[in-house]
């Protein structure tokens, strides 16, 4: 009898730390970040501006989906559009790590094997997204350091791209893309 009190006492005692968590700030549940990431959700029309030789600029269009994925923890969006008379696909992952405090951005897209990975920071103040990382440049083949700014705006969503060379030889390429609701 004293054996199976022991246990139940010993049982018991080691519940108490679940017990007395605060599960307010569990890290696994979304978080204020993720209600910035919610302005992303939906469908979209997009502009797209980049650099085509040295001193041009060339534009084109896009329609996004917006949607939550993993209970509400990534967005995924998948913009579709034509490049060089082909279809371009492109599928971006965006998510809000609370137990690192970074952002992550994850891309693929169906005319390249190689995959965009950026950390980085949601400010939910300013309403501003920043990431960081490395890429393959499309041009160059070669690895260049890549920033992306997502700002929100009344109605719209502004994105640059930013791609600098690591020998700092080739130019920086910014592309950038406004995103806004359909009418």
């Amino acid at each position: 009898m004293m054996i199976r009190l022991l246990c139940v006492a010993w049982c018991w005692l080691s519940c108490l730390p679940l017990l007395a968590q605060d599960t307010s700030d569990d890290l696994g549940a979304p978080g204020p970040e993720h209600q910035f990431l919610e302005n992303l959700v939906g469908d979209w029309e997009v502009t797209v501006q980049f650099p085509v030789g040295s001193s041009q600029m060339a534009r084109g269009k896009a329609t996004c989906r917006g949607e939550w994925v993993l209970d509400g923890r990534f967005v995924r969006m998948e913009y579709h559009s034509t490049f060089a008379g082909k279809p371009l696909t492109v599928v971006r992952y965006i998510g809000f790590d609370r137990h690192r405090k970074q952002c992550i951005e994850i891309q693929f897209e169906n005319t390249r094997t190689d995959v965009l990975q950026l950390t980085g920071e949601i400010d939910v103040a300013a309403r501003t997204m920043t990431c960081r990382g490395k890429h393959i440049d499309h041009s160059t083949e070669k690895e260049v350091e890549v920033r992306s700014t997502a700002s929100l705006r009344e109605g719209s969503v502004v994105v640059d791209q930013v791609y600098v060379a690591d020998d700092n030889t080739a130019t920086t390429i910014t592309l950038t893309h406004v995103s806004a609701r359909p009418k």
